[in-house]
C-alpha cells in the first residue's frame, strides 16, 4: 500500500513504514495530555477486566490502538467537547484545544 500526499504543489508517496514513522515523530514530539493519559489508563482497565488484553497479540493491540485514537479525534471534530480536569496539572490551562476555534466560534 501507498499513500500519494499532494502538498505544497508537491506530491510525496508514503508506504506504510514511511507513514508510520511521520505519525511516530509526530506522536513522541507531543508531550503527554491529560485526557489521553485518562483515556490510556481507561482503556487498560477495561480490557484487563474483561480478561480481553491478555489474549490480544500485537498486531491486534495496535489496530485497536489506533482505532481508538481515530475515533476519539472524529469525537473531539465533531462535538463541542469541554475537558474538565479534576484538578489542574502544572502547566496546563483546562480550556486548551489543539483544534484552533475560529471567531465566530469562541464567542
Amino acid at each position: 500500500m501507498q499513500w500519494d500526499v499532494n502538498t505544497k504543489g508537491q506530491t510525496v508517496s508514503l508506504d506504510p513504514s514511511d507513514l508510520l514513522a511521520q505519525l511516530l515523530g509526530k506522536v513522541t514530539s507531543l508531550t503527554s495530555k491529560p485526557d489521553h493519559e485518562s483515556l490510556v489508563l481507561a482503556t487498560v482497565q477495561k480490557l484487563q477486566s474483561s480478561e480481553v488484553l491478555s489474549s490480544m497479540n500485537p498486531e491486534q493491540l495496535a489496530a485497536i490502538s489506533f482505532s481508538l485514537g481515530y475515533f476519539y479525534r472524529i469525537f473531539l471534530t465533531n462535538n463541542e467537547v469541554e475537558t474538565v480536569y479534576d484538578r489542574t496539572p502544572e502547566g496546563i490551562n483546562p480550556s486548551f484545544s489543539d483544534e484552533p476555534r475560529s471567531q465566530d466560534e469562541s464567542s
